[in-house]
């Protein structure tokens, strides 16, 4: 009987383990926005310095969202195109910026991703953009260094035919923030689980496991 317990005792600081390493997981892990990373290039010094110069007028009275959002922006474009294709749909571009908090509220800025998609003849045929949210920080910055780190992704697109596009980025806003680095990536398709997403779905029931087992003890004693 004792070797029993032993091996329930085991077996029960093994779920443990697991299921604390599951919610630790790997720092410094970067995001993955989708299953295949079809794209990453780095945003030329010369833009970065348009950004930080960007600062539109404040908004007319009564603007609405959307209108706010077609509002003035500073835009980026990728000179290199890239081929899609509609069975590797969806697509999503991501961003991942890098600076220094400047103000006293802390950093607040919006973004818009996207494609300039490319007709038969190679013309563009108008952008499209949405909204990347959640690119913000407290005063001083997340960890009171003043660094901004942050990566967002704007909502995924589906494309009807293969085509060439253009990813394109846009600051639309920009308060309390010097940009010194904006990584641009284009994912296509579902993201994967990771093994730690798959333990997460799991968690439940390894902790009703180790609640049982704890409960079995303390019966049987």
């Amino acid at each position: 009987m004792s070797r029993r317990i032993a091996a329930a005792r085991a077996f029960v600081l093994a779920l443990v383990a697991a299921v604390a390493l599951g919610a630790c997981g790997k720092r410094g892990e970067p995001e993955r926005f989708g299953r295949d990373l079809e794209m990453k290039t780095s945003i030329p010094a010369h833009a970065i310095k348009r950004f930080n110069a960007f600062a539109p007028g404040p908004p007319k009275p009564g603007t609405s969202g959307v209108d706010l959002l077609l509002s003035e922006t500073e835009t980026w474009r990728s000179a290199t195109p890239l081929r899609v294709r509609a069975d590797s749909n969806p697509y999503v571009v991501a961003i991942r910026v890098a600076g220094q908090v400047t103000g006293e509220d802390g950093a607040v800025t919006l973004w818009l991703a996207g494609y300039d998609r490319m007709d038969k003849h190679g013309d563009s045929s108008g952008a499209m953009t949405r909204p990347i949210a959640g690119l913000n920080a407290p005063k001083g910055g997340a960890d009171g260094d003043g660094r901004f780190e942050r990566a967002g992704a704007s909502g995924p697109l589906s494309f009807r035919e293969d085509g060439d596009v253009h990813p394109v980025v846009e600051i639309q806003r920009r308060s309390g923030l010097t940009i010194e680095r904006v990584d641009v990536e284009v994912w296509s398709g579902l993201p994967n689980p990771t093994w730690r997403e798959m333990l997460f779905g799991w968690q439940s029931a390894l902790v009703g496991v180790v609640m049982l087992v704890f409960w079995w003890f303390g019966f049987r004693r």
